[in-house]
């Protein structure tokens, strides 16, 4: 019997000391996973800041992407502007050639317009890549209407440059080629 009691007593001690060993590794596990969301907190707050320092960045992007197409909204008006006047001149003319290409010059007009009226369409990536395009039809146009204006012009043949003309020498004054 007294074996079999300090095997009680053995066994009670036993058991006692696993479940603290239990109770410890759950405090283990509780510690590590309140570390745990400690850290994720903090990742999450860094990537808060980040997110917003990025929305932030990505506004200022496209204020000036906005002023960017502003500006050129305007320069390219203005030059359509001139262009229109041009085309109307031209539409005015009696000539028939000059009305054919006049209306020829309209529709490219006409589609650059178009084309200016979706410049907000257009983003960043293909932003340089419109303007570039838009630029050179405008050019283009520009040189047409600078060569039909040419052609319509009255030709002038260019005169020989003339040597300044010196008076004869007066009777009274000498010579200056004589030698004393």
């Amino acid at each position: 019997m007294r074996i079999i009691t300090c095997s009680l007593f053995a066994a009670a001690l036993l058991a006692g000391a696993c479940k603290k060993s239990e109770e410890q590794k759950a405090a283990e596990k509780f510690e590590k996973a309140q570390e745990n969301v400690h850290k994720r907190e903090k990742e999450i707050g860094k990537e808060t800041k980040e997110a917003s320092k990025e929305a932030t960045e990505l506004s200022k992007s496209e204020q000036q992407m906005t002023a960017a197409a502003a500006d050129y909204r305007r320069v390219l008006q203005a030059r359509l502007t001139k262009l229109d006047s041009q085309i109307g001149a031209l539409e005015q003319s009696h000539d028939a050639k000059s009305q054919k290409t006049a209306a020829k010059l309209r529709t490219r007009y006409n589609e650059v317009k178009r084309r200016m009226d979706s410049l907000e369409s257009h983003t960043d990536a293909n932003w340089e890549q419109f303007k570039r395009e838009t630029n050179e039809q405008v050019d283009h146009l520009q040189k047409e209407l600078d060569s039909v204006k040419a052609e319509q012009s009255p030709k002038m043949e260019p005169q020989a440059p003339t040597e300044p003309q010196t008076p004869p020498p007066s009777p009274t004054q000498p010579p200056s080629n004589r030698t004393y």
